[in-house]
């Protein structure tokens, strides 16, 4: 009797983004849970194959196994990278929003370009809209903040030149920088002090030295009493 071995079918998930600047997607409790889709130039764009992930959960000590593996489809995680990111950008609506889409299947970029053409259109489109949008809405903080550079993000900045539009808050700021005294954390992207150790949003260290150094001379006074 011949015995046969039948090799399951591994399924992945194809991530398309036309998005201009590295998208990087973090979730801590799937294994693997880091996914970086590299920047696309607007016009070509970036790609990454989705496998499948997946958690521990744990089930007592007292239980046997302690913990179980729960598997997460390549489809899931996929629609989870797209729409948190999505999610997490400012001024997105349903026709306005990030270039990025996924799709059913593992693809190598030419096939994406070949089969999905329609798709990588729409997300041009939709993408361009959201652009727009961010543009308008730093018009509008600039003038509600009273032409506070601080008021406009980078990601508002980096649209206004993507599209080629001149603006009074876009123009002073590349004679100028130190005008901006709020800078993105380079964590969560939130706008903080320039001069902050810590971003109070994420908890990011990001001046690691001083940090060290400060807390450390503050624990030693506290132990002296002081």
């Amino acid at each position: 009797m011949l015995e046969t071995n039948q090799m399951a079918i591994e399924i992945k998930a194809t991530v398309v983004s036309i998005v201009p600047f590295e998208v990087n997607a973090q979730k801590p409790t799937l294994h693997p849970g880091d996914f970086t889709i590299p920047k696309s130039d607007g016009k070509t764009p970036s790609i990454i194959i989705i496998g499948e992930s997946g958690f521990d959960v744990y089930m007592g000590a007292e239980r046997r196994p302690k913990y179980i593996h729960v598997k997460v489809s390549p489809y899931e995680a996929a629609e989870s990278i797209v729409e948190d990111f999505v999610q997490s950008m400012i001024a997105t609506t349903a026709d306005a929003r990030p270039g990025i889409f996924w799709v059913p299947g593992e693809f190598k970029l030419d096939e994406v370009i070949e089969k999905f053409l329609d798709k990588i259109q729409a997300a041009k489109e939709i993408q361009h809209r959201w652009f727009l949008e961010l543009v308008k809405l730093a018009d509008d903080d600039w003038t509600k903040s009273n032409h506070r550079h601080s008021a406009i993000s980078n990601l508002q900045r980096f649209a206004c030149e993507s599209l080629g539009f001149k603006r009074e808050w876009n123009e002073a700021i590349k004679t100028n920088p130190d005008l901006l005294t709020n800078i993105p954390c380079p964590a969560c992207t939130t706008m903080i002090n320039k001069a902050a150790m810590l971003c109070p949003n994420c908890k990011t260290i990001l001046k690691p030295k001083e940090y060290k150094e400060k807390f450390t001379l503050a624990n030693e006074l506290a132990s002296l009493g002081v």
